[in-house]
């Protein structure tokens, strides 16, 4: 589930990673998934969307259009599919922010 390094590589798209100090440690059930963060001591509770951007990063930072693709490799979802987790991705690394598990970094 590591979204490709290479589709990064020079891009000026704004970069979200983890964020510092988060450690997650995972539990999923069907559809929902619980993440504790030990860095914080907080466990919280996701969906699907939520759950894949932060598995996405655990790697390293992606600009949100390389997070979307590899969300949607992972899924199997076909191109109009794709162009609906991009549009959703906003505002899931945004709650996830809020959340104090991701930040954006400089490219």
């Amino acid at each position: 589930m590591t979204p490709p390094p290479e589709a990064d590589a020079g891009a000026r798209e704004e970069r979200w990673a983890l964020a510092p100090l988060v450690d997650l440690h995972w539990r999923r059930w069907e559809r929902e998934w619980l993440v504790f963060d030990s860095g914080s001591g907080q466990t919280h509770m996701l969906d699907t969307l939520d759950a894949l951007v932060l598995l996405m990063l655990e790697p390293g930072a992606a600009a949100p259009a390389t997070i979307a693709e590899a969300i949607a490799a992972e899924l199997e979802l076909d191109p109009a599919e794709t162009g609906d987790v991009l549009e959703r991705l906003p505002e899931s690394l945004a709650s996830l922010q809020r959340l104090g598990l991701t930040a954006t970094i400089d490219g």
